[in-house]
């Protein structure tokens, strides 16, 4: 803390400044606590919703990551004109690791075993998924969980009489093939990224998984990869982490408020 002396005619007082440098520490202890309260709160997130989706035919569990960008920022009258702050995202990325299989007696549920995502069409373009909890429209078209059509040879195929799916990804209508189920993967360099209703988008380009590859156990469904008790130890993580921020954030604000309030105090 800095003091500077102040004379009127004989007399003379102590008046108590603000030190700078201490004020910025406790500004910039501040920022740093409320980012990493908001990388938890986001984590939390995270998490809750594989927990939610604990119980979901093929599901991949979200694994968060955390990154740091620049971002503008407007300038300070110390600074003047405008700059560039590090702040933190937080982003996730679906797990790549297989379920148990679930028996449903459906004949045309499907599960994939090893290397492979079914390709689904929507209105936002192709993507991927491991459910393969399918079902049939009124005209027959086989539909993925989110309502979607599940491709075969690259487009929507429709089942007439009984559907049925044999190993190497044959749709059969009756005795009659009418297709193969169209499986992919991310090419080398290519990430999946969740869009919601178990489906993901593929940032880069996707390949065909060689038909010799194919592994596909029909009357079963992948169950989802989340393992619900280290989902709920990572949450008590994030919660504590969570509240160390918090505690670390009312400290340098307490100080702040502490040096601000002795600003200007006069002492004869």
């Amino acid at each position: 803390m800095a003091w500077s002396l102040i004379t009127w005619g004989d007399e003379y007082c102590v008046v108590e400044q603000r030190d700078s440098v201490r004020e910025k520490q406790m500004i910039k202890a501040l920022q740093s606590g409320g980012r990493a309260m908001q990388v938890q709160a986001q984590r939390h997130e995270i998490i809750a919703n594989n927990l939610a989706n604990a119980n979901t035919p093929g599901f991949k569990k979200l694994i968060g990551r955390v990154n740091s960008q620049l971002a503008s920022t407007a300038g300070t009258a110390e600074t003047g004109g405008s700059g560039l702050t590090p702040q933190l995202i937080v982003d996730s990325v679906p797990s790549t690791r297989g379920g148990a299989l679930q028996a449903t007696g459906n004949a045309l549920d499907a599960a994939i075993v090893g290397d492979g995502y079914f390709l689904i069409e929507t209105p936002d373009g192709e993507m991927l998924s491991r459910d393969g909890n399918f079902t049939l429209n009124a005209q027959g078209e086989l539909l993925h969980s989110s309502g979607y059509p599940v491709l075969a040879d690259g487009g929507a195929i429709a089942i007439q009489q009984q559907g049925s799916i044999l190993p190497d990804g044959t749709i059969l209508d009756g005795d009659l093939v009418v297709g193969r189920l169209s499986l992919v993967r991310p090419a080398a360099g290519g990430e999946l990224r969740s869009e919601g209703n178990n489906l993901s988008s593929i940032a880069g380009e996707i390949e065909e998984v060689p038909a010799e590859e194919i592994n596909i156990v029909s009357g079963h469904v992948e169950g989802s990869n989340v393992d619900a008790i280290e989902e709920m130890v990572r949450m008590i993580q994030a919660f504590r982490a969570y509240e160390i921020a918090q505690k670390v954030t009312q400290a340098a604000d307490d100080t702040l408020k502490t040096a601000v309030e002795r600003v200007g105090v006069v002492r004869a």
